[in-house]
């Protein structure tokens, strides 16, 4: 006997296949966004443990870039999905300067025996074939012992059976040619539906778009403990961005020192428009991560109040994390 474990959330099934939630009691089913039900499955992995914004952030995104609103606005859509009150918060807690409990009292697990389903499922199966194969078999007797009475030569070339007791006979189809051509131009069809969405499927993931987000790694190799990511959509983004890493070397050489002092490395995410910089950075050590977004507009403007701004920003980072212990 197999068991399957289900994860619930005050009686809400966690249903990963369908990105959704389902109420074990009513049957109802509510869908959550891709992010939402993965912060979900990591909340209910680490029920009863507070998990920092900096440690959700990690394992939900994995690095992506996203929003200063974007975690609690999650938090406050699950608060919603599983009937939690967002000022007593009795499922999902927000604990001040620390992050987000997810309380242990109202998970569990659920258990189905898929086993025992199917083993009841092939017995009957198996008795529905064995009464198919018995009265196939006492047609066939029948038919045998009509056909050695005397019937008329012609009877026995026509493509019907005429029988001398009704109640032993059993009809034969005179034609069907009409069921054959329906059953073959429905998988004509099917066929022809199937050939179109190959065809589709191909010319939307093969012909490239002239405004793809696209995520970029440079300077690769240039400084030993930053990496470096431009993200553009169009080709004047992308000139926009190299122009702003030549205006930035400076600062990152300095950077690079002095995390190389701290044994922390970091991850840069950056895009420009003419009037708009979008920066956003991730450091991490052994034991710690931080994460800084930063919009700064008129960026072009002034080079230096730039650099100034990314470099101060940056070391206030870098110097408010936490110093881990020797190994």
């Amino acid at each position: 006997m197999i068991k399957t474990e289900y994860a619930s959330v005050n009686n809400w099934l966690i249903d990963s296949p369908s990105g959704s939630i389902i109420h074990v009691i009513t049957g109802e089913k509510k869908r959550l966004g891709e992010y939402q039900l993965k912060m979900l499955e990591v909340l209910f992995e680490n029920r009863g443990v507070i998990l920092s914004r900096e440690e959700l952030t990690a394992l939900v995104w994995e690095g992506r870039v996203i929003g200063n609103n974007s975690l609690p606005n999650a938090i406050h859509a699950l608060r919603i999905a599983l009937e939690d009150n967002g000022k007593q918060q009795r499922i999902i807690k927000t604990i001040p300067k620390k992050g987000y409990l997810l309380e242990a009292e109202y998970c569990r697990y659920f258990e189905e025996n898929v086993q025992e389903d199917r083993e009841n499922d092939q017995e009957n199966e198996h008795e529905r074939s064995e009464e198919t194969m018995t009265a196939e078999k006492t047609a066939a007797d029948r038919f045998q012992e009509n056909d050695h009475s005397t019937v008329p030569p012609s009877a026995e070339a026509s493509l019907s059976i005429a029988c001398a007791e009704p109640e032993h006979c059993f009809p034969v189809p005179t034609s069907v040619t009409s069921d054959t051509r329906s059953v073959v131009w429905r998988k004509r069809f099917v066929l022809l539906v199937l050939v179109f969405i190959c065809v589709a499927c191909w010319w939307y993931f093969s012909i490239p778009r002239a405004n793809q987000l696209r995520v970029v790694e440079v300077e690769n190799g240039v400084y030993s403990n930053i990496q470096l990511h431009e993200v553009w959509q169009t080709r004047e983004m992308q000139q926009r961005t190299g122009t702003l890493r030549n205006t930035l070397r400076n600062t990152f050489n300095n950077l690079n020192q002095q995390l190389r002092i701290s044994s922390s490395r970091m991850q840069v995410y950056y895009s420009a428009t003419d009037l708009t910089l979008n920066y956003t950075l991730y450091i991490t050590n052994s034991c710690n991560q931080r994460q800084l977004s930063m919009a700064i507009r008129q960026w072009r403007s002034e080079p230096q109040q730039l650099n100034t701004l990314v470099l101060r920003e940056t070391r206030r980072i870098i110097n408010e994390m936490a110093t881990c212990p020797a190994p």
